[in-house]
């Protein structure tokens, strides 16, 4: 009898799992099934609708009652992170907006439409009045400095340190592909997709470091929480972590293949990184990736977490004690005609276990944000929705 209930309930899941994917392949909308690991972790979901085309943003507001998203349908939105109410549009770019967040103190959004297919401006919005109160042109990307006073945007090659409420550009620097204040923002760290990164002062413009060392690209550059290290991340297959003020390296992580990315904890204690690498198949070449952890002050890889695909996001919680990354799965074992699937996963950073995933996003994941208190996440999806998950 014992066998006999096995067997079937094998052949239930397996028409069960059948009917998923042919639903993904059929319409190519979002379908997400959550497969928890950890009982005290229930993944409920509350689905943001109202843009027209791919959602390629999303953030949580700094008291975690509201989200923003930017989409490619030209248009901003804000909603009630608690019930996924509608509460604004922000109409005004002309084309696609890749970014969109919040100023420390909530009152404000900058909004970004860079690139190829972009109108080339940011644009800053009151929240309350839902009114653009600044519009900055021939800029790919922009975020705010942590006080909220200070804008830093990018182009092709130069970035430019802007007063918030008026627009007036306070100080230009070249060349740059990347930049990112500090946490009292009184530096800036840049990239330029050459073999080093640069500290600035953001005041003056002057160049107070160049980080040497990396013996190819540098992609990213991010300072720790109490603004002290730098941790780049490069093609060179290292991360390596500088001091602020000498522009000493005092660590380089070895990693067996090229970087994408190297963020800090919230406690600038541990570092998470994001490689990936090129696999050859007898019929196709397929990219697949990994994150690791690592102790700041030894240096040491603390853990492994390990996919079966690429790794296009890896960040940590605000409490540090949770990863999420995303990423797709369909590069390992492609299947003609298949849509590129991409998971979301949750891992405890203590002992790398993974917690949980969500299933199935059949247009990829393009943003992924942690609520200030860590109890829920916001993915932005292909399909034109977002949706906000509780991890509680």
């Amino acid at each position: 009898m014992m066998i006999f209930l096995k067997k079937h309930i094998r052949s239930l899941c397996w028409i069960v799992s059948t009917i998923l994917l042919i639903m993904i392949a059929t319409y190519g909308t979002f379908l997400a099934v959550s497969y928890l690991k950890d009982a005290r972790m229930v993944a409920n979901s509350i689905k943001l609708e109202g843009h027209t085309d791919e959602v390629s943003f999303v953030a949580f507001s700094p008291n975690g009652e509201k989200i923003v998203s930017a989409s490619d349908d030209h248009t901003v939105r804000i909603w009630n992170a608690d019930s996924g109410k509608e509460l604004a549009v922000l109409s005004g770019h002309t084309a696609s907006v890749t970014a969109a967040t919040f100023s420390p103190n909530g009152k404000k959004i900058i909004t970004s439409s860079g690139g190829m297919g972009g109108d080339n401006t940011a644009r800053i919005w009151c929240v309350d009045s839902e009114k653009e109160l600044v519009t900055l042109r021939g800029v790919w990307n922009a975020s705010f400095s942590q006080d909220g006073k200070k804008i830093v945007t990018v182009n092709a090659t130069t970035a430019e340190i802007l007063d918030v409420d008026s627009g007036e550009v306070l100080v230009t620097l070249w060349p740059v592909k990347t930049s990112f204040f500090s946490p009292d923002g009184k530096k800036v760290v840049t990239t330029n997709f050459d073999n080093a990164a640069q500290i600035w002062d953001a005041d003056s413009g002057e160049m107070l470091q160049k980080l040497e060392g990396h013996r190819d690209t540098v992609w990213t550059a991010f300072f720790s929480p109490d603004g002290t290290r730098i941790v780049t991340a490069s093609q060179d297959h290292t991360a390596r972590i500088w001091d602020v003020d000498s522009g000493n390296e005092l660590t380089a992580l070895q990693h067996p293949t090229s970087l994408d990315s190297a963020v800090f904890s919230p406690d600038g204690k541990k570092i998470v990184t994001r490689e990936h690498r090129m696999v050859d198949r007898r019929r196709y070449s397929a990219l697949i990736g990994n994150a690791r952890i690592w102790d700041v002050d030894s240096g040491k890889e603390l853990g492994m977490l390990k996919h079966r695909g690429t790794v296009e996001y890896a960040v940590f919680s605000p409490d540090g004690k949770r990863i999420v990354t995303a990423g797709r799965m369909s590069d390992i074992n492609p299947v003609p005609g298949r849509p590129l699937v991409q998971n979301v996963w949750i891992w405890d950073v203590e002992s790398g276990r993974e917690l949980a995933v969500l299933r199935g996003y059949a247009r990829g994941i393009s943003s992924t944000s942690f609520s200030p208190d860590g109890k829920r996440i916001v993915t932005a999806t292909g399909g034109g929705t977002a949706r906000i998950w509780s991890l509680e």
